[in-house]
């Protein structure tokens, strides 16, 4: 699939990024989405950037096999364009929704990051057009 492609190259390059150089550390406090980055700071971008942002390898390894999966049989049912715009829709909706609950309900100011909840969605997408 070309978006699952891209996808997982442009999250392989932002853990090696955020991991692995000093300018990548230093900058994970403004990317990452906390509740006061998004309703306190404005900052809008951390709700995309979030999503590139994975603790460890092993992390990076099972969410990019849940691209690899879904991604392909998303993209042959919907193409490439509608696809990219499910996953990232997905991420934007998933990360507005977790902070605001924990921002409204837990008065909380958590981290959020990495894809999971856009391949979730990329899941239920399978699961519609083969019913399972």
């Amino acid at each position: 699939s070309q978006i699952g492609f891209f996808v997982i190259l442009l999250n392989i390059a932002a853990f090696g990024f955020f991991h692995y150089t000093a300018q990548g550390r230093e900058s994970l406090d403004y990317l990452v989405l906390y509740p006061a980055n998004l309703f306190t700071y404005k900052n809008y971008m951390c709700l995309v950037t979030s999503g590139f942002i994975h603790q460890d390898l092993s992390h990076l390894f099972w969410n990019m096999l849940g691209i690899v999966v879904f991604a392909r049989i998303v993209e042959r049912h919907l193409g490439p364009g509608k696809t990219l715009f499910i996953y990232l829709g997905s991420l934007v909706i998933s990360m507005l929704s977790a902070s605001w609950v924990y921002a409204n309900l837990l008065f909380k100011n958590i981290a959020q990051n990495d894809l999971n909840s856009a391949i979730s969605v990329q899941n239920r997408k399978c699961e519609f057009f083969f019913g399972k």
